[in-house]
């Protein structure tokens, strides 16, 4: 049986110092997701002023940040969820679910 090569304590050290010492790699690829959470304050402060999403969507296109508007849409709602409005159905099915007590089930015969 062959049996590998074996390392000194010294080298073990210089390689863990080595590692240690590298630098965290810079991302440089950016998803739809990673770009809209970079600049989502710039974003938000554009909505508040009053820009459509149609036109945040064409600044990105011009920059080379290709995304169509429905993508924007469905991202930017990912990030930023509001609540949903309850419907008439849906509060009537709630309102319902309260339990009308009668004066015999109290045992209130004043």
């Amino acid at each position: 049986m062959a049996k590998g090569k074996s390392y000194t304590k010294t080298q073990v050290e210089s390689a863990k110092k080595y590692l240690l010492g590298l630098p965290a790699p810079e991302k440089t690829n950016f998803s739809a997701l990673d770009v809209i959470e970079e600049i989502d304050g710039v974003i938000k402060e554009k909505l508040e002023q009053g820009h459509s999403m149609e036109e945040i969507v064409n600044g990105l296109n011009a920059s080379g940040i290709e995304i169509k508007l429905s993508r924007f849409r469905a991202v930017w709602s990912k990030l930023h969820p509001t609540r949903r409005k309850r419907t008439k159905k849906e509060k009537n099915v709630q309102g319902d679910k309260t339990k009308k007590v009668s004066v015999a089930e109290t045992g209130d015969n004043d």
